[in-house]
């Protein structure tokens, strides 16, 4: 603002109307501030919920890599088995005098 501009709010003329403007600007802005202070709580609770629902799917991300993990050893441990058991299966009937 320029030096010697008065605000767009500045009514001007006796103290009285002074006093009356600057009392109506403090009052636009005490619910300007008001808004604002609902609108930050809003946000807040938002927030909230939000970190409420990041750590509950972390959870269960968590809980799903735990329960794809025994699903792979499991697998692993049957695939281990039926190789060992197929490796016996070929190795009788190298032996079995039929395959001669």
């Amino acid at each position: 603002m320029a030096v010697g501009m008065k605000p767009a709010w500045f009514a001007g003329g006796s103290e009285e109307e002074q006093e009356s403007s600057l009392r109506r600007r403090n009052a636009e802005l005490e619910r300007e501030l008001a808004a604002m202070r609902k609108e930050l709580e809003s946000a807040r609770e938002r927030l909230r919920m939000a970190e409420a629902a990041e750590e509950r799917l972390s959870s269960e991300i968590s809980e799903l890599e735990a329960e794809a993990f025994a699903h792979a050893m499991a697998y692993n441990h049957r695939i281990k088995s039926l190789s060992c058991q197929l490796a016996a299966a070929v190795d009788a009937l190298r032996r079995s005098p039929a395959s001669k």
